[in-house]
């Protein structure tokens, strides 16, 4: 930064003085700067203000500002006075606030990834992740009623052997009533393992997942999870006023329905479960190529 340096010294006065080095200076006529370096321990620490005014060095009203934000640094933290604010740029943590009313926060290496249904989050190898799915819930619907066909709709998914159900247990999140139950899976080799979370909340449903590894470690992954769990909030002033009515489109599935699948160009339909298409289809209709997609697997037609 450096530029024209009006003052340079060290400071050790008064009675409870923090000594400290201390620089002020100029550059290009129009930012003037303090900066203050402390010494605690091992470690130097850095207290720096900036103003981006040709005139602050004439004002004395805004010296004497500058001089009073600086003189509040301490190389002292009370952790327990609620009155103060941890603005620290390092954390362990991040805080997402979603458009859906609802707050957690974050490992500090998660990020949303950009595929799913809702909104998604995950670790940097992509073998953890957290899902946030909202939408309304029907009239005369109950959280226990809910929860019962979700657990159901995955036993229906997946045969015996190749699944694990914990069971449904109530509990408190966010200061609202929840039920949460622990799915495991495998397509044959390893086994995931999904926590969830499903609450009713001012005529919404909110389903919170957890992804991972079975293998993972049992005491690193419940201390992960108890953090995430603990750190959900539901503040109303982060609710997106636009918010409407959002369809549960498991509500309008029927497991046992088929549609037609018709190409014209190639003069072939075909019976499909209706909820392979919830799954995604690629291709246009009348496509040499063809790839519906399911829970577990794909069918593929090329001509």
């Amino acid at each position: 930064m450096l530029g024209t340096i009006l003052e340079k010294r060290y400071v050790n006065e008064g009675p409870g003085t923090q000594p400290y080095a201390k620089l002020v200076g100029e550059k290009y006529n129009e930012m003037y700067y303090q900066a203050r370096a402390f010494l605690k321990d091992d470690k130097i620490y850095y207290a720096i203000l900036v103003v981006n005014t040709s005139d602050s060095k004439h004002s004395a009203a805004q010296s004497n500002s500058i001089a009073d934000v600086l003189d509040s640094f301490s190389l002292q933290y009370d952790a327990k006075n609620n009155s103060l604010k941890d603005i620290s740029v390092y954390q362990d943590k991040t805080t997402v606030s979603t458009e859906y009313g609802m707050t957690f926060d974050l490992p500090q290496e998660w990020s949303k990834k950009e595929y799913g249904g809702g909104n998604v989050y995950a670790n940097k190898d992509g073998d953890q992740s957290i899902s946030v799915q909202v939408s309304s819930a029907a009239s005369g619907d109950t959280l226990a009623d809910w929860a019962a066909r979700q657990e159901n709709r995955f036993k229906d998914t997946y045969v015996t052997d190749y699944r694990e159900v914990q069971g449904s247990k109530e509990t408190t999140i966010g200061g609202a009533t929840a039920i949460q139950n622990l799915y495991s899976w495998t397509m044959g080799d390893k086994w995931k393992q999904t926590y969830v979370v499903y609450i009713i909340k001012d005529k919404y449903k909110y389903e919170l997942s957890m992804t991972y590894p079975k293998a993972s470690n049992n005491e690193t992954m419940e201390k992960q999870l108890a953090n995430w769990t603990h750190s959900i909030q539901f503040p109303k002033e982060a609710m997106n006023r636009s918010m409407s009515i959002i369809q549960d489109e498991d509500d309008l599935i029927d497991p046992d329905r088929k549609v037609t699948f018709t190409n014209n160009k190639y003069a072939y339909s075909l019976q499909l479960p209706e909820m392979w298409f919830d799954g995604g289809v690629e291709g246009s209709s009348d496509s040499a190529s063809k790839l519906i997609s399911f829970e577990g697997g794909q069918l593929e037609h090329i001509r």
